[in-house]
C-alpha cells in the first residue's frame, strides 16, 4: 500500500498525537506524523510518502487530558 497523506484527528481533550510505522520488532519505528501541541481548531493533511509492506505495523499514540472534566466523556459532540 502506497501512503501519500496523513491526517491525525482528536477532539478538544487531545494534547499530543503521533503515528509510527514498524517494519520489524528489532528496528526503531519510522515516525509518520507528530503533533506536539494539539489544537482541535487546526487539523491539516500532512503529505507523506512511504509503502506499507506485508508484516509492517502502524501505531497511533494519543495523549489527552480530562482532569478538569466533571463527568464521563461520551463519544460524539460532548467530546468536542
Amino acid at each position: 500500500i502506497q501512503v501519500f497523506a496523513s491526517l491525525l484527528h482528536m477532539h478538544s481533550f487531545g494534547k499530543r498525537i503521533w503515528s509510527e510505522r514498524y517494519t520489524s520488532l528489532e528496528s526503531p519505528p519510522d515516525e509518520i506524523n507528530y503533533i506536539e501541541n494539539w489544537n482541535f481548531a487546526f487539523q491539516t493533511v500532512t503529505p507523506v510518502n512511504f509503502t506499507v509492506s506485508p508484516g509492517d505495523s502502524l501505531y497511533l499514540y494519543c495523549e489527552y487530558d480530562t482532569s478538569k472534566w466533571q463527568h464521563d466523556v461520551i463519544f460524539g459532540v460532548d467530546s468536542i
